[in-house]
């Protein structure tokens, strides 16, 4: 069982083959990850490069209201004068 993430630096995306059943499962599940391929124990994917980040896998998707967003750099403020 392995799965391999190659980068397309040409056309900025990349490309992932897996034969590891929760990879597959968590790829399938996310509608940033495009199917290219599939057998009995294996699929491929294509994932946008804005949308995947190698190092922490797919990125958050953070929805936050003006008072949110405001009351978070408010904590920020605070943080960084301390």
């Amino acid at each position: 069982m392995e799965t391999t993430i190659t980068y397309d630096h040409a056309e900025q995306k990349y490309r992932v083959w897996s034969s590891y059943r929760p990879h597959i499962s968590r790829f399938k599940k996310d509608e940033r990850a495009r199917l290219t391929g599939e057998g009995e124990d294996w699929a491929s994917f294509e994932i946008p490069a804005s949308q995947y980040d190698i190092r922490n896998a797919f990125k958050r998707k953070v929805t936050m209201s003006d008072e949110q967003r405001e009351a978070a750099a408010e904590r920020l403020r605070k943080a960084r004068a301390a």
